[in-house]
């Protein structure tokens, strides 16, 4: 499992690499953001069986997100309606809804429709993607409730070809599905099932592996430079 550390670095690299010279420190706050807040379903767990991992890390969030950006990104300006006094309670709904949308589209810009999309990336793959294919989410809660884990090898041998370990390509037919009713993730907010003793430890990891931490690294150097060449040019 990785750091919620481990998203925001994976998603400063992502806006760093995204944005181009449109980069600066509000850029990198909502990237920040999105991804802290797909880790926020750990303090659900408590309350909703096994929320973590599927209430926060499921695709149905920034696919919704997604079909909203495109909306707003090819929606047009209505028309004003016409000032009629003796208009239907469904006409005055639908002119409500108009100057909704043209209050959107005048808010509509190239860069917050560019952060939109960002937010989508950063979301899949800086906040879901590493636990993905690290131990495992529900990808299409509450849709479907089945955790999925892409972890595992690939390999090139010279008597074997390509082998990978990732994708399990004969599963076990007598193993139920890893579901929020049978799987539990352990987190320093949550970590037993059930009520917990006084002296529970709790335990809020940082980094897992020294390629975490050269990722943590190289992230914040690169960070740091975009932003202060962002300085330079204003």
């Amino acid at each position: 499992m990785s750091s919620l550390l481990v998203h925001m670095a994976l998603a400063g690299l992502f806006t760093a690499a995204l944005l181009g010279e449109e980069f600066d420190g509000r850029a990198l706050g909502v990237a920040v953001l999105a991804v802290a807040l797909v880790d926020m379903d750990v303090f659900l767990s408590p309350v909703i069986q096994s929320a973590h991992r599927a209430a926060g890390h499921t695709l149905v969030w920034p696919a919704l997100f997604a079909v909203g950006v495109l909306v707003v990104s090819r929606i047009g300006v209505p028309e004003p309606a016409r000032e009629d006094i003796g208009r239907s309670m469904f006409e005055r709904l639908r002119e409500r809804w108009a100057s909704f949308v043209r209050r959107v589209v005048a808010a509509r810009t190239p860069r917050r429709l560019r952060l939109g999309w960002l937010v989508v990336a950063v979301v899949v793959f800086a906040g879901i993607g590493p636990d993905l294919f690290s131990n495992g989410v529900n990808l299409f809660w509450p849709i479907h409730d089945q955790f999925y884990t892409l972890n595992g090898e690939i390999e090139l041998s010279t008597t074997r070809g390509i082998v990978q370990t990732v994708v399990d390509l004969s599963p076990d037919p007598t193993q139920p599905a890893s579901t929020t009713q049978n799987t539990f993730y352990s987190t320093g907010v949550d970590p037993t099932p059930g009520a917990e003793p006084a002296n529970v430890e709790r335990t809020f990891p940082i980094a897992w592996s020294g390629l975490e931490i050269l990722l943590m690294i190289a992230s914040a150097t690169i960070v740091s430079v975009r932003l202060a060449l962002a300085r330079r040019r204003r």
